[in-house]
C-alpha cells in the first residue's frame, strides 16, 4: 500500500483545478469576467474555515486516505459514484469496531435512499396526469377499471379517501376481485397489497398482481418484520421493469402494464434502514447520519431524541474523515449547522414548530455554509426563501477553499491527491445542492434547477460520474420535472439507468405524457421524446 492516498488515485478519474477565482489579499472573492460594478463577497471567515479544515489537512499530508481506502474496498468505489458497489463492499466490512466502513455503509445507503425517494416523488407527481392522459386512449374502456386501481392506490398513498375509485372499477374481472380485497381490510390478501405478512401464510396473490410489485411488497413486509436482510435480499431480486399491474391479461385485445403508486419509491425504506442499523450503537457526530435516516423512516421522535443533545452539546470530538469527506461540511461549526438544520426540519414534521424557532435563532450565518442550513431551516419554517445564501457564482466559495491549499505550496505533499480527486469542487458540489434543495422547499423550482445545472460535471452531462451523484441527477430530474421539463428530466433518466435501474417508473409514464403529447399535436409519437 502506498502512502498519500495513492491507491485512491489509481483508481479514481483525474481532474483539473478547481479555481476559477481570483482572491485578494484581504480575503474577498470576485469572478473572472464579471461585471465591475458587481459587490464583492467577503469570504475571510471562510477562508479562515478552510484553513483548519480536514480538507487542507489533507493538502499537507493525504496519507490519511491511504488509511481510510484500507478500512473497506467500499470507498474506491464510493469516490467514483458507484453507490451500490459501495454499500455492498462496506456491508461485508462494517463489523466489530471498523467504525470507517460503518459510515460509509450509511453514507452511501443514504445517498442511494435519497435518490430512491425522490424517484418516488416524480412518479406520485406524475400519476395523475398519466391517468388523464391515459383515459383518452383508444383503449380506455378496456383499461377503466385497472386506471380505477391505480388511482385508488394513489390516493391511499397520499391520504386520500380510495372509497369512490374503488367502487368505480365494477364488480367483474381481476380488477374487481383485486378492488375488494383494497376495500376489505379483514381479506387475507389485504395485508399482503399493503407490504405486511398476509394473516393467512397461504394465501395467494390476486390475479393482474405483476411478479415485480409481489416481490416489492413481499420486500417491505420483510423490512417491517424486522427482517433487514431478506428485505435487502428480495429487494436485489427485482426486476425494475416488470410491471405492477397486468391489466387485461384475461382479454384477447392484450396486456397493458401500470405502475403502481403506492410502491413508488419503496426502496427508499430498505436504504434508509440500513443506514440507520449500521450506525446503531455509534455515539458523536455520525448519529447525525442516523437521524437523517431516521427521518426518511418517517421515526421523527427518534430522530428529534438524537439532534437535541447533538446540537445542545455537540461532540468535543473530531468527526471521522469517512464522514467529512465529500460532505460540504469543513468543521465541526459546519456539522453542528446541519444537525441545527435538520432537527428544524423534524421538529416542524412532527408538529412542534414552536419548539423550533429557538433553534433557527440560535444558528450562524457567518460562513456560506452555514447561511445555507440556516436558509435550510428557514424554509422549512416556511419563512421567506433567502435567495442570497449561496453566491450567484459558485466558484466563490471554491477559491476561498482553493486560496487556503495554494498557501501550502504547490509541492505540499498531499496537494496532487486533492486536486486529482476534485475535493474542493465536490465540497462545494455539496453546498450547492443542498442550496437547490433549499430553493424547491421555499417555493423557487427554477432557482432550483439552476444551482442542480451550476453543481454539476459538464464532462458527464446528466450522467452518472464521480461528481454527478445519483441523488443529485435523481433531484435534478425531480426539479425539472416540478417547473414543467418533461424531456430535460428524461434525458437524466435514460443516462442514469445502468446505475439506478428504477428509473425505469418514472420514465415510462415520462415517455407515455410526452408521446400522448405528441400526438395531439402533429400525430408523431416520437416528436414528444
Amino acid at each position: 500500500m502506498q502512502r498519500g492516498g495513492a491507491i485512491l488515485l489509481a483508481l479514481l478519474a483525474a481532474g483539473g483545478s478547481a479555481c476559477t477565482k481570483r482572491v485578494d489579499d484581504a480575503g474577498t472573492a470576485e469572478s473572472k469576467g464579471g461585471s465591475s460594478s458587481a459587490p464583492s463577497i467577503d469570504v475571510a471567515a471562510d477562508r479562515a474555515v478552510a484553513k483548519g479544515s480536514w480538507l487542507v489537512a489533507l493538502g499537507r499530508d493525504s496519507a490519511p486516505l491511504t488509511t481510510l481506502a484500507r478500512s473497506s474496498a467500499g470507498w474506491p468505489a464510493f469516490f467514483k459514484g458507484d453507490l451500490v458497489g459501495a454499500a455492498a463492499a462496506f456491508r461485508a466490512d462494517a463489523k466489530g469496531d471498523n467504525l470507517d466502513a460503518k459510515v460509509g455503509l450509511a453514507r452511501a445507503a443514504l445517498a442511494l435512499a435519497e435518490a430512491e425517494a425522490a424517484l418516488g416523488r416524480t412518479q406520485l407527481a406524475l400519476t395523475q396526469n398519466w391517468l388523464k392522459a391515459q383515459a383518452t386512449r383508444p383503449d380506455n374502456a378496456r383499461t377503466a377499471p385497472w386506471r380505477a386501481i391505480v388511482e385508488a392506490r394513489l390516493l391511499t398513498r397520499t391520504g386520500g379517501d380510495a372509497t369512490a375509485a374503488l367502487r368505480s372499477v365494477g364488480t367483474e374481472g381481476e380488477a374487481a376481485a383485486l378492488a375488494a380485497i383494497l376495500a376489505d381490510p379483514k381479506a387475507d390478501t389485504h395485508e399482503l397489497l399493503h407490504g405486511r405478512a398476509a394473516k393467512d401464510p397461504g394465501a395467494s396473490w390476486p390475479g393482474g398482481v405483476g411478479d415485480g410489485l409481489q416481490a416489492r411488497l413481499a420486500a417491505l413486509a420483510a423490512l417491517h418484520e424486522g427482517n433487514l436482510s431478506g428485505a435487502i435480499k428480495l429487494l436485489e431480486g427485482v426486476a425494475p421493469e416488470a410491471p405492477d399491474f397486468v391489466a387485461g391479461a384475461e382479454a384477447a385485445e392484450g396486456k397493458v402494464a401500470l405502475r403502481d403508486p403506492w410502491v413508488a419509491g419503496f426502496a427508499a425504506l430498505i436504504w434508509a434502514r440500513q443506514a440507520e442499523v449500521a450506525l446503531k450503537d455509534v455515539a458523536g457526530w455520525p448519529s447525525l447520519l442516523r437521524a437523517q435516516a431516521l427521518a426518511l423512516l418517517d421515526r421523527r421522535a427518534e430522530a428529534i431524541a438524537l439532534l437535541e443533545p447533538l446540537t445542545k452539546t455537540p461532540p468535543t470530538e473530531a468527526a471521522p474523515l469517512s464522514q467529512m469527506v465529500l460532505s460540504g461540511s469543513l468543521d465541526a461549526k459546519d456539522l453542528l449547522a446541519e444537525a441545527q438544520a435538520h432537527l428544524v426540519a423534524n421538529l416542524v414534521a412532527a408538529g412542534r414548530a414552536a419548539d423550533a424557532t429557538p433553534v433557527l435563532a440560535a444558528m450562524t450565518e457567518d460562513t456560506i455554509t452555514r447561511r445555507v442550513w440556516r436558509a435550510w431551516a428557514r424554509a422549512e419554517l416556511g419563512e421567506a426563501l433567502d435567495r442570497t445564501a449561496f453566491p450567484e457564482d459558485r466558484d466563490v466559495l471554491g477559491h476561498a477553499i482553493d486560496a487556503e491549499l495554494q498557501a501550502l505550496g504547490a509541492k505540499s505533499p498531499g496537494m496532487a491527491d486533492v486536486t486529482a480527486l476534485l475535493l474542493v469542487e465536490r465540497t462545494v458540489d455539496a453546498v450547492q445542492r443542498a442550496f437547490a434543495a433549499t430553493a424547491r422547499r421555499g417555493g423557487d423550482g427554477a432557482l432550483a434547477v439552476k444551482h442542480r445545472e451550476a453543481s454539476e460535471d459538464k464532462l458527464a452531462a446528466m450522467a452518472p460520474s464521480a461528481r454527478n451523484t445519483l441523488p443529485a441527477l435523481a433531484a435534478a430530474a425531480d426539479d425539472n420535472v416540478a417547473i414543467g421539463r418533461p424531456r430535460v428530466a428524461l434525458k437524466y433518466y435514460s443516462r442514469m439507468r445502468e446505475r439506478l435501474p428504477a428509473v425505469v417508473a418514472p420514465s415510462e409514464m415520462l415517455r407515455d405524457l410526452l408521446s400522448l403529447q405528441a400526438m395531439e399535436h402533429d400525430g408523431s409519437t416520437t416528436a414528444g421524446q
